[in-house]
């Protein structure tokens, strides 16, 4: 098991994620948040104290393509100049926040523009597609809150 902070995945200083993987990579944050480029518009904010294990996935907004076109194949990754002109189509560009003190359990997935309360465990193989609350364990299938974690 390799454990390694993430320095770029917080926004505005906050963050302080680690993230306990099996193999070493060249840049955790691009492994984490595959989606979240350069031209996107929304951010990726964690809190502290923040546990990520390996497989986690986390989608940003910009992975939305536009579906009123002939096609939904993004064509403007052929011209780098292009690729902010298919943003104004898609709107509803949200941050995706998590949390102080949040496990994200192996391979869990947290979709675009999802709040992730204060302390929540993530159980394996999880998709956050909606808001969580504070200090709940969210697991089993199908997916059930137990709202019972570490109360502060």
């Amino acid at each position: 098991m390799v454990g390694y902070a993430v320095p770029r995945f917080a926004s505005g200083g906050r963050g302080s994620c680690r993230y306990s993987g099996f193999e070493a990579s060249p840049d955790y944050a691009a492994d984490l948040a595959p989606y979240l480029h350069s031209a996107a518009t929304e951010r990726l904010i964690s809190g502290k104290f923040c546990q990520i294990t390996h497989g986690v996935r986390i989608i940003a907004s910009s992975v939305s393509h536009p579906i009123s076109g002939f096609s939904a194949f993004l064509f403007e990754v052929f011209n780098p100049e292009m690729i902010r002109s298919y943003a104004a189509p898609i709107g509803n560009r949200r941050d995706t926040i998590i949390g102080n003190d949040v496990w994200l359990v192996f391979e869990s997935m947290v979709m675009p523009g999802v709040r992730i309360g204060n302390g929540a465990i993530i159980a394996v193989r999880i998709v956050v597609a909606a808001a969580v609350t504070d200090y709940p364990i969210v697991g089993g299938t199908p997916r059930s809150v137990d709202p019972y974690s570490l109360r502060p």
